[in-house]
């Protein structure tokens, strides 16, 4: 028996998984394969947009084929078993997630899930696929909406930007869906950002959902751990690249911001509080000096106004030595915010002023 393969569909709301879905069981279809779409859409996930700017969505398209929710991992498993019978055998399945879910949890659980029960004899993961809505793409990232999870007794909350930055860098093809509705320039644009988040997916475009069915098709398991080296600030600091980095005329470019001295967190939090606006996207590590921590590496993650810093995992020894830091944005201005940056770095005779 013939491994059944699974197809990811993520993006925001509007940006067309679900005509995508029909056409893709359309083309399934006309082989004479049974295809089964599950949405994926938890309790714990509500999408949140500010009234003011909120855009007008057109009426949801009808499944081709009746769609099951599922709530939970335990229940789309449990579903997965069912079709693992022989008794309703399938020979594709489509799992549409909601809009919020960043595909990295959610893929890396359903990996461990599927090992766990011994599913993977039977499923593998073909790709990944982030649907883009060409026509609102900048709308929804410089929007205020957001998206909140909550698990048990926690709350967070994520931009728009945050998750559409997570659907991008994390998959193995990009659908860039309305290309009809904006103008050529327009696209360029658009898509040369994309590309500077995840440089190694497939890019497909489509102007109304209009996606052959073969397009996303392999015979073997996505790598992840291939997917997940093959983010752009992750190959920007491979190859080392410290100078201003120009993407043909449309002003988007990059740099790395390095420095073996570290950098004070005080004053890199009253730096974000004047954060140049032309900085979209930003990455890397952060060397810092605690009283508490003394010397320590941090990762380093920005998207729009939202700021992350957390402790590195084990796996980042490699980068201890500096501070290493990737920008995107349009018409960055690299030496003044190298300038910047500089003005918070600790001076040698402070740190140890600070250890006696």
């Amino acid at each position: 028996m013939n491994k059944v393969p699974i197809t990811v569909i993520t993006g925001m709301i509007g940006a067309g998984k679900t005509k995508i879905s029909n056409r893709l069981i359309h083309g399934i279809k006309g082989s004479n394969c049974k295809v089964q779409v599950l949405v994926y859409y938890p309790d714990t996930i509500t999408v949140v947009e500010d009234i003011s700017t909120k855009r007008q969505y057109r009426k949801l398209p009808h499944q081709e084929q009746p769609a099951k929710l599922i709530t939970t991992q335990e229940q789309l498993i449990s579903e997965m078993i069912s079709y693992s019978k022989e008794k309703q055998p399938i020979d594709e399945l489509i799992i549409e997630l909601a809009a919020g879910i960043p595909p990295q949890f959610f893929v890396e659980e359903l990996f461990q899930s599927l090992e766990k029960d011994m599913l993977d004899k039977t499923f593998y993961i073909q790709s990944i696929v982030s649907v883009i809505d060409a026509q609102h793409f900048w709308f929804d990232y410089t929007s205020n909406h957001y998206v909140i999870y909550t698990n048990d007794n926690d709350r967070m909350e994520h931009t728009f930007a945050e998750v559409m930055i997570s659907q991008i860098e994390f998959c193995s093809h990009i659908v860039i869906n309305k290309c009809n509705f904006i103008s050529k320039e327009s696209l360029d644009e658009t898509v040369s950002f994309i590309k500077k988040l995840q440089p190694k997916a497939q890019i497909i475009f489509s102007a109304d959902g209009q996606v052959a069915s073969q397009t996303f098709h392999s015979v073997n398991d996505v790598d992840l751990h291939q997917i997940k080296s093959n983010i752009g600030w992750k190959l920007e600091l491979k190859n080392n690249s410290s100078t201003l980095n120009l993407v043909e005329k449309f002003g988007i470019n990059s740099f790395i911001y390095e420095s073996h001295s570290p950098i004070q967190l005080e004053k890199l939090e009253e730096w974000f509080r004047t954060f140049p606006s032309e900085i979209l996207r930003s990455a890397g590590y952060l060397r810092t000096y605690s009283e508490a921590h003394g010397l320590e590496l941090l990762y380093f993650s920005q998207v729009g106004a939202s700021v992350i810093i957390e402790t590195v995992d084990e796996h980042c020894t490699d980068t201890t030595a500096r501070s290493k830091v990737v920008f995107f944005g349009f018409d960055l201005k690299d030496v003044e915010v190298t300038q910047q940056l500089n003005q918070c770095l600790m001076e040698n005779n402070n740190i140890n002023q600070t250890v006696v």
